[in-house]
């Protein structure tokens, strides 16, 4: 089974964070895996505490608007 977007745009090793896509700091991605096949499905940011005292300050700044 492989994984199919009809926009693969959407697929990215990066979060959405204060309106930008981010990588983590060190470049470094965590590989998802089916774990039946351990066929490699996508991957995502290895983002650590820098980058979540990143994401949440973002978050407190736009929570006024969205409350």
């Amino acid at each position: 089974m492989s994984l199919t977007l009809r926009d693969p745009s959407l697929l990215r090793a990066q979060a959405w964070v204060n309106d930008a896509w981010q990588s983590a700091d060190r470049g470094r991605v965590i590989e998802v895996r089916n774990p039946a096949t351990r066929e490699l499905l996508a991957a995502v940011p290895d983002m650590g505490a820098a980058e979540t005292e990143r994401a949440i300050a973002a978050a407190e700044t736009a929570w006024p608007a969205w409350r």
